[in-house]
């Protein structure tokens, strides 16, 4: 049965809401829960599923973001052990384009005392990087990606496993 493009957002936005209960009732880790939520959910691990991540997400490329390249396949390999990670790391921007995690780690978490300069520095970059994309989306344009030639790749990738 093909996914439409609403059971796919109410399927990010079910992901946020997983989130959020772990973290305030159970008092999990905001990107563990985040990780936990997305690497076990129906849109990554059925392969049925994942051209349609493909379709609907805003964040195709984002694997490059993570990663800075596209994975390839190994010998022996099929082409979805390519594209389950290009998959995933879309599925994980589309979740935390919605989720405001400095909202979720308020000063009484224990966890977030723990986690040192280290994490917050890079939680800061992270932060940065999601705002440049707020404003850009609120001009109505895209924000700038670092190499255009990979993002290429990334689709030709994706196109060529939908055929």
């Amino acid at each position: 049965m093909a996914m439409t493009q609403k059971e796919y957002w109410d399927d990010i936005n079910g992901i946020v809401e997983s989130i959020k209960e772990a973290v305030k009732e159970h008092g999990q880790d905001p990107h563990e829960a985040l990780h936990e939520s997305i690497d076990g959910h129906s849109l990554i691990i059925y392969y049925a599923n994942i051209p349609y991540v493909f379709v609907y997400t805003d964040n195709i490329d984002a694997i490059m973001d993570q990663m800075g390249e596209i994975p390839s396949v190994s010998s022996g390999g099929t082409v979805y052990d390519a594209l389950i990670p290009i998959a995933y790391y879309a599925v994980y921007a589309d979740v935390t384009d919605k989720i405001d995690f400095d909202e979720l780690e308020d000063e009484d978490n224990p966890r977030r005392k723990k986690r040192g300069k280290k994490k917050a520095k890079k939680r800061g970059k992270k932060a940065a990087k999601k705002r440049g994309k707020k404003a850009a989306k609120k001009r109505g344009k895209k924000a700038p990606r670092k190499n255009p030639a990979k993002v290429k790749g990334v689709r030709s990738l994706v196109s060529s496993a939908l055929k």
